[in-house]
């Protein structure tokens, strides 16, 4: 569940993870953010995970708002969990939690060097624990289910597909896409012969069931 985490976990909520040194407290390196006793000037030492906007902060002295309760001194070294909240000339994140810097071992083993890599790595590590099932296969087709085909073949010859179909733009008329996947394992159990259909709604391009991906391409699919 999100925002409960043990002692060496990332709150599912934090896309900044960070080393940084607390160079001034009750201060701000931004104009937009008013100094408080929640603020405080950090410089980051390390980047472990980030969105993009953030992931070339080393270096660099940015504003914290500190989490609540959090008491860091000016020098301390501190493992901030953080989330981006303004930019301009500098940057100002929020923390979610503040820990000691050691457990960062921890918490990264396995990770790349990459910190947008890392983030994309424990965004689907955690879509992947809380599915019901997850499938890891090669996509053999994409279509439609058997009720809108018939009705397709029904309603006369084919024209070309546009994105201003009313069919395909309107809510109420939504189509149902079908993408049909040979499984190789499911909930990690070996299924070499089985196939699982993935259904989804396509009112934009059957493509959405499958973003990326080109035929026959394998990829890990939640449920």
């Amino acid at each position: 569940m999100a925002g409960k985490t043990k002692a060496n976990q990332v709150p599912d909520e934090a896309k900044f993870l960070f080393k940084g040194t607390v160079r001034k407290l009750g201060a701000s390196a931004l104009a937009q953010v008013p100094k408080s006793e929640e603020t405080a000037i950090v410089r980051v030492d390390e980047v472990l995970h980030a969105p993009p906007a953030l992931a070339k902060t080393v270096g660099k002295e940015i504003t914290v708002k500190l989490a609540k309760g959090a008491k860091p001194k000016v020098g301390d070294q501190v493992l901030f969990h953080a989330n981006g909240w303004l930019f301009g000339k500098t940057v100002a994140v929020e923390s979610v939690k503040q820990e000691a810097p050691a457990l960062a071992k921890a918490m990264m083993a396995g990770r790349t060097a990459d910190p947008t890599r890392n983030l994309k790595d424990r965004e689907l590590e955690n879509r992947v624990a809380s599915a019901d099932m997850v499938v890891e296969g090669e996509v053999s087709s994409v279509h439609l289910p058997e009720s809108e085909m018939a009705a397709t073949r029904a309603a006369g010859p084919a024209r070309p597909v546009s994105e201003h179909d009313p069919i395909r733009a309107s809510p109420r008329r939504s189509r149902w896409w079908c993408a049909s996947r040979a499984a190789r394992t499911c909930n990690g159990i070996a299924h070499p012969s089985s196939t699982r259909v993935i259904v989804g709604c396509g009112c934009c391009s059957p493509r959405r069931l499958l973003p990326r991906e080109r035929l026959p391409n394998r990829k890990v699919r939640q449920h």
